[in-house]
């Protein structure tokens, strides 16, 4: 699990600031019930939050958020031939 945070100022003539936040978590199994399979989910998000001088409000966007699930079979079809999935 990480959280990442960025602080941004930028300066012309509209003052602008913001914080950049980023989310990471992931679990995973590498040896599922003894078998060599592995299975694997990862989430990501990352928000940027806007703040205003004058009124001192914030205002949050979110940026991106992604998810992943994984899956894989070491003895497909009965053959050493490795399958992966990925979502």
């Amino acid at each position: 699990m990480g959280v990442k945070a960025e602080l941004a100022q930028n300066r012309p003539q509209n003052q602008q600031e913001y914080l950049t936040v980023d989310f990471t978590a992931r679990w995973g199994n590498r040896n599922l019930g003894g078998t060599s399979q592995k299975l694997g989910f990862s989430a990501y998000y990352s928000y940027r939050i806007l703040f205003e001088e004058e009124g001192k409000r914030k205002l949050i966007q979110k940026l991106s958020n992604r998810f992943t699930l994984g899956y894989v079979e070491p003895w497909f079809l009965g053959t050493r031939t490795v399958m992966n999935l990925d979502f």
